[in-house]
């Protein structure tokens, strides 16, 4: 039975989506009506929209060591991340962190034109996901893994394009037995009509049906 539950991502790990409940809402409710999850139970819910993988990673260790600060032990919390778009950048700016995943503003359109780049962005967010298994295995924690779009799992785990040998020693460190299919991927095979809004997110019907799959997933991995 897990005292402690963390889940992690961008827009499409919100607690309440875009016309509803997300994802972490209908995992916490079953965990908690299965018994997984005891009834005294603390939580942390990092969704934010927008999000690159270097916050989702911050934000994800910032809220496992609040709950180890609360006298939890690791094995414990159990943890959900949903890594996002690779392309996305986070900078500390004015006491807050500042997003850049679109051209729509001056400051992330000089980051896009002058420093965005590819390989870098394989290499941060591989940086990202080991720093956070490793503060994870340090602390007897066994996190989950899913993604927005299959493609950014398949560009960090298995694409060969470009400066491969930059990042190939940290693909090499991933522990992947615990990764699951990212969440369009999912929803995509079972009916792509009809689990999400026009804007491409999930709608809370999809929300609930990758709720469902994490649940069986846990046994399974």
């Amino acid at each position: 039975m897990y005292k402690g539950l963390v889940t992690s991502g961008c827009s499409f790990s919100l607690w309440d989506s875009v016309d509803g409940n997300g994802w972490p809402y209908y995992l916490q409710k079953q965990l908690l009506s299965d018994g997984v999850l005891s009834e005294d139970f603390d939580s942390f819910h990092e969704g934010v929209g927008g999000n690159g993988n270097m916050l989702i990673a911050r934000y994800t260790v910032e809220a496992i060591s609040k709950l180890l600060d609360k006298g939890l032990n690791g094995e414990d919390i159990l943890c959900v991340v949903q890594w996002s778009d690779i392309s996305r950048h986070g900078t500390f700016l004015e006491n807050d962190y500042y997003l850049m995943y679109s051209n729509d503003d001056e400051l992330s359109e000089i980051y896009y034109k002058y420093f965005h780049d590819h390989t870098n962005d394989v290499i941060n967010s591989l940086w990202n996901w080991m720093a956070l298994q490793n503060y994870c295995e340090t602390n007897n924690i066994k996190p989950y893994y899913t993604f927005m779009f299959e493609h950014d799992k398949d560009i960090l785990l298995n694409d060969d394009i470009g400066n491969v040998w930059a990042w190939e020693y940290l693909r090499d460190n991933i522990i992947t037995d615990n990764v699951l299919l990212s969440i369009t991927k999912y929803l995509e095979s079972i009916d792509k009509s009809k689990l999400f809004v026009e804007d491409g997110h999930p709608n809370n019907r999809g929300h609930k049906f990758f709720s469902n799959y994490v649940i069986k997933s846990l046994t399974h991995i």
